[in-house]
């Protein structure tokens, strides 16, 4: 199922959509879960340079500095530009408090 998610979002970033972050995020999400960590960290890096505000791109480098590479300082530093954030978010209330949930119980 991630490998067909994978070549659909492949297709859609190989035509017109190339730049756009949901496409680029569909791609990272596949590559997390077929285990290519490290090409999914490259996605969501480049998204945070296209939006910088991209709380989904946000959240999985989170993660992947907390469970990858073991690095609180920097999962957290990912934690607190989504709690901080003052944009619309597509991230709910619930979300943010099990962010914070997820931020508290790392220190």
């Amino acid at each position: 199922l991630n490998e067909k998610a994978l070549h659909v979002f492949d297709s859609l970033a190989d035509g017109a959509c190339s730049d756009c972050p949901e496409v680029m995020y569909g791609r990272g999400l596949a590559f997390s879960r077929l285990g290519h960590v490290f090409r999914s960290k490259s996605v969501f890096n480049k998204i945070i340079k296209v939006n910088p505000r991209h709380d989904g791109a946000l959240y999985q480098l989170a993660k992947y500095y907390r469970f990858q590479k073991k690095d609180l300082k920097k999962s957290t530093e990912y934690l607190d530009r989504i709690l901080n954030s003052e944009t619309e978010s597509a991230l709910d209330v619930s979300e943010k408090a099990r962010l914070l949930w997820f931020q508290n119980k790392s220190m």
